[in-house]
């Protein structure tokens, strides 16, 4: 929205507007030219007067959801939640997306992992990131002796293991 504007008008005698609708909604510094229209009844005069201003980016939060998965699985896909969005604007206002990544591969330990996320650009908003955590779990395991057979009266034979789960 137009930003509200302090001024005061030194002419006695005149009324005085400003025509604001120039100015620019948009973060950044700007200097822009606004009309003034001067008037006390029987005379109206204008007149061109350059205004500098800044519009400061509104804060927008980007979390990392943290998630979860088993050992010798592939990363999750990382969803970023915002917060901070001014009116009715979501993630199209942004000029690049942020991104989340982690250092945990497929064979990483089971134990937990920052999510870290970066790189986010939009015009009007200032990006303040908070990293999730990706929680490897142990991958569960499971022994079975394998069956074995034997003669009366002979050396017990070798037993072997057979694993179901092994990554």
């Amino acid at each position: 929205s137009v930003p509200n504007v302090t001024w005061t008008n030194n002419i006695e005698g005149y009324t005085a507007t400003l025509d604001m609708k120039v100015l620019s909604a948009d973060a950044g510094s700007h200097v822009d030219t606004i009309a003034a229209i001067f008037t006390n009844g029987e005379h109206t005069f204008s007149a061109k007067i350059p205004y500098r201003y800044t519009i400061k980016p509104a804060v927008l939060a980007a979390k990392v959801n943290d998630v979860s998965r088993e050992y010798g699985e592939d990363n999750p896909n990382f969803n970023v939640s915002f917060s901070g969005f001014v009116g009715e604007e979501n993630e199209s206002v942004f000029t690049t997306m942020p991104t989340a990544s982690t250092i945990a591969t497929k064979t990483s330990n089971a134990g937990d992992y920052p999510i870290s996320i970066s790189g986010g650009s939009a015009t009007n908003y200032e990006f303040v990131y908070e990293p999730g955590t990706l929680t490897i779990t142990k991958a569960p395991l499971s022994a079975k002796v394998k069956d074995a057979q034997k003669v009366y009266g002979e050396q017990n034979p070798t037993f072997s293991i057979e694993y179901d789960g092994l990554k």
